[in-house]
């Protein structure tokens, strides 16, 4: 099947897009990559510990508690695949390519991973949603899904623009009116893309600020954005959700540097 590619919320006047969506980005078996050097890190917790060295922390990026688990990779993803590595930085320099952000050809120094992580959310009465935030210095920011939309309730991952009150509001309305975006179909990333007609995406406009909702993620499905949109995720209420995520920037390498997050 031809990986769908959707080019979210855009709008010539308001310029690039908010996020470039990736039906089908990793495969099965690629998926069950991720939870391989999701268990090796896991099973060598206690001994990183004892070096000093957390590889699970739990965060919540500015809401009233903890809202989720994150498992770091850097020190066992080259280990075991290095391929996966190598994949997720294609998927992220496509989308940059496709979306016409640029963020890489004004530069001859490679991408370097700034984290890859799973972050894992847990349903329950005490979860609490993750706050608008950036993720600073990372010029590109993605998460593939790796639970199955039967697992879990809630858990969207949502998109806007910096308003007149910055990080802080607005907030999304419940309902999104649907506006154009641009569906982009192909065999693989390597092939010339061809445009298919126009179709309604989830998402709206404010005045001039676009807000965006991803809801319908299907295992392998990845979202790419770049790292200073405002971006958050809801609470997951039922269930358990999955996603691997990564942040590409021009720093030191996680993997090098041996730091979780640079």
């Amino acid at each position: 099947m031809a990986k769908q590619l959707w080019l979210c919320s855009w709008s010539i006047a308001l310029g690039a897009p908010l996020s470039v969506r990736l039906d089908a980005a990793l495969g099965p078996w690629e998926r069950q990559a991720a939870e391989e050097v999701a268990r090796n890190s896991r099973q060598e917790v206690d001994e990183y510990l004892a070096r000093g060295e957390a590889l699970i922390a739990n965060r919540s990026f500015g809401s009233g508690g903890a809202s989720h688990e994150t498992l770091f990779l850097h020190r066992h993803i080259d280990e075991a695949f290095p391929q996966l590595r190598h994949k997720l930085l294609d998927l992220a320099l496509a989308a940059d390519r496709l979306a016409g952000w640029n963020l890489t050809s004004r530069t001859s120094t490679a991408l370097s991973a700034r984290c890859l992580e799973l972050l894992t959310y847990t349903g329950g009465k005490h979860a609490f949603p993750v706050s608008w935030h950036g993720d600073g210095a990372s010029l590109m920011t993605m998460v593939v899904m790796l639970s199955s939309g039967k697992s879990y309730r809630g858990g969207s991952i949502e998109l806007r623009d910096y308003g007149p009150s910055g990080p802080l509001g607005p907030d999304l309305p419940e309902v999104l009116e649907p506006q154009e975006s641009i569906r982009m179909s192909a065999e693989n990333l390597d092939r010339k893309l061809q445009y298919q007609p126009q179709r309604r995406w989830r998402s709206a406009s404010l005045g001039r600020l676009r807000l965006e909702r991803h809801e319908d993620l299907a295992p392998g499905d990845a979202v790419i954005w770049r790292g200073w949109t405002l971006h958050r995720a809801a609470p997951v209420l039922l269930g358990k959700r999955r996603v691997l995520a990564a942040e590409w920037w021009m720093g030191d390498d996680c993997s090098v540097s041996g730091l979780p997050r640079g």
